[in-house]
């Protein structure tokens, strides 16, 4: 994919949906964070919720992918994350709508 100029709309849908995986994953990568340090010690929904933040940011820093096959591969990672540290929240929280930082509830 090609990125367009600073201050342009993103290229493609890929982009774009990119875009709102980064923002998704970096709304969620701290919240989850928070939420494991409040969580009992030892825990293994916490144990597991981490090692989806790490491997969220593992994703973040694969670099663009030669092809139209490799960019689809990257972007479609970064959304699974993004799911994958929903349900973490969703099992942390037991199912607490996420807001601004905070777990309602």
């Amino acid at each position: 994919m090609v990125s367009g100029s600073a201050g342009t709309a993103p290229s493609s849908d890929g982009e774009a949906l990119d875009g709102d995986c980064r923002a998704h994953l970096a709304f969620l990568m701290p919240q989850t964070e928070r939420l494991v340090a409040e969580a009992p010690a030892g825990g293994v929904r916490a144990a597991l919720a981490l090692a989806g933040v790490e491997e969220a940011r593992r994703r973040l820093a694969v670099v663009e992918q030669p092809g139209l096959r490799g960019e689809v591969e990257r972007v479609q990672w970064r959304a699974r994350s993004v799911m994958v540290l929903r349900d973490h929240h969703d099992a942390l929280t037991g199912g607490a709508p996420v807001s601004d930082g905070q777990a309602a509830g």
